[in-house]
């Protein structure tokens, strides 16, 4: 892991290892696990009232960038624009991202792979969705 990640990011990333599910489960299962409707992760009516959005959006109070890790179609990060002005979707599901960059009304890019693996393939941002 890159130097610049914090113990925040290492321990993020050592949990993920933890609840990963056993490789000999994987392998009996008839399909993969993984893969998700597109449409249950598609922007809808943002939560105005929530402590997270007010906090996102006093962060991004004059515009800003959002990084959304497992961004799916964009529905997190996608509420916040505007303020808002760029957006960066990291998914390792090459559909999400698709759906993702179909769907942004603002500057933006994707990144495809797991989180924390891309971490240093994307720069900071102002919030973190």
């Amino acid at each position: 892991m890159p130097s610049h990640v914090g113990s925040a990011a290492r321990r993020w990333a050592e949990d993920l290892a933890a609840w990963a599910i056993p490789p000999e489960i994987l392998a009996a299962a008839p399909e993969s696990p993984w893969p998700l409707p597109v449409d249950l992760f598609r922007p809808g009516e943002p939560d105005a009232g929530s402590v997270s959005r007010m906090r996102e959006l006093e962060a991004l109070d004059r515009g800003g960038s959002v990084l959304d890790v497992g961004c799916g179609a964009g529905a997190a990060s996608f509420a916040l624009v505007p303020p808002a002005t760029r957006i960066v979707g990291v998914d390792e599901d090459d559909r999400m991202l698709a759906a993702f960059a179909g769907g942004a009304a603002v500057e933006h890019a994707v990144v495809l792979g797991r989180w924390p693996d891309t971490a240093e393939r994307v720069e900071a941002a102002d919030v973190v969705v």
